[in-house]
């Protein structure tokens, strides 16, 4: 099984908060213009899977310029399947039940066949390869699979530098992929 990754779009709130927004008119356009780089490598190499980790959105409501984006995009690119988690930036409370910014994606895209979006943790299997997708706040937790997750590990550094040393997160020898920390690192077997 191959996949491309895409971590922490952070498409602009319902406030046209978020990412980019304070730099860049449009910051939508741009950030889905970039993943379509990206998806444009993945055609090249006849990749079909897409792995988003998580904070699609800056906050619990999209806003409207970016959903319609997110949907053209997604649309566009029917022969790829994208696998998207939420990540702590796209939950209204502790919980997905209390609403997330893809809520609405959810709705727009159920006539797709290429879009699947994971609120709780869930196993798949993909070209043979077992993947466990782990929404926030969930972290690694299958050995023979892949995680795909949104969080920190034990040791992995944030943004500013500053190492996690929570023991509840050292589950160090399940290989793992993820967002949330937006400095790529590996600790062990997980990616950032």
């Amino acid at each position: 099984m191959e996949a491309v990754g895409i971590g922490d779009l952070h498409l602009p709130d319902a406030q046209g908060l978020g990412g980019l927004a304070k730099y860049i008119e449009n910051p939508e356009r741009m950030i889905c213009n970039e993943v379509r780089k990206v998806l444009a490598y993945a055609r090249e190499r006849q990749i079909r899977h897409v792995f988003q980790y998580g904070d699609v959105c800056d906050g619990a409501r999209m806003s409207y310029d970016a959903m319609c984006e997110l949907d053209d995009l997604v649309r566009e690119h029917q022969d790829l399947m994208f696998w998207i988690i939420l990540g702590n930036h796209d939950m209204l409370g502790t919980v997905p039940e209390s609403g997330h910014s893809l809520q609405v994606m959810q709705r727009m895209t159920r006539d797709l066949k290429n879009v699947r979006i994971m609120v709780n943790p869930v196993t798949k299997k993909i070209d043979g390869a077992s993947v466990r997708f782990l929404p926030y706040p969930h972290t690694p937790d299958k050995r023979g699979a892949l995680n795909v997750f949104h969080n920190e590990v034990y040791g992995s550094k944030s943004d500013s530098g500053r190492v996690n040393k929570d023991e509840e997160l050292s589950r160090s020898k399940l290989i793992a992929v993820g967002g949330h920390l937006h400095t790529a690192h590996q600790v062990r077997n997980t990616y950032f």
